[in-house]
């Protein structure tokens, strides 16, 4: 009985803390100085959502069928842009970096990131279907690789 309430205990515990990291919003929900510049940039946006997450604000929309995501902070001022791009328009020294680091592989998915400097979040696959995940830098730097 007393291991029962310790693992009931845990997963409540568990549950707040997952439940209080990112929480839901309605765009009413939004500081006007945040929605008012994701509006102005963004007027085309569809499917657009909203989360506060650990003191700033997440948005996650479409435009023209392209997944994005943008973090505010409290002030209205953009932390981080993230675009989901084709991968045909992944810069050359971006493609070859990768192309070299693992070999025999396609572009499967590619992101580009704006967080102060640009970079850019490559997933590549073999044949075999192994995939690595590639943080790249413009110059074709690669800044993280990790099998996925």
């Amino acid at each position: 009985m007393k291991n029962r309430l310790l693992v009931i205990g845990a997963a409540m515990l568990t549950f707040s803390t997952v439940s209080v990291s990112a929480q839901k919003l309605s765009s009413k929900e939004v500081p006007s100085v945040i929605l008012n510049n994701f509006q102005t940039k963004f007027r085309n946006a569809e499917d657009v959502e909203w989360k506060l997450k650990n003191g700033y604000y997440k948005v996650e929309f479409e435009v023209a069928h392209r997944d994005y995501e943008i973090k505010y902070d409290t002030k209205g001022a953009m932390l981080s842009y993230e675009e989901e791009m084709d991968t045909a328009a992944v810069p050359q020294p971006v493609r070859a970096a990768a192309m070299s680091k693992h070999p025999g592989t396609v572009l499967t998915e590619a992101k580009k990131i704006e967080t102060g400097a640009v970079t850019y979040k490559i997933e590549v696959k073999n044949n075999a279907g192994d995939e690595w995940d590639l943080v790249i830098d413009p110059a074709g730097k690669i800044i993280s690789d990790k099998r996925d």
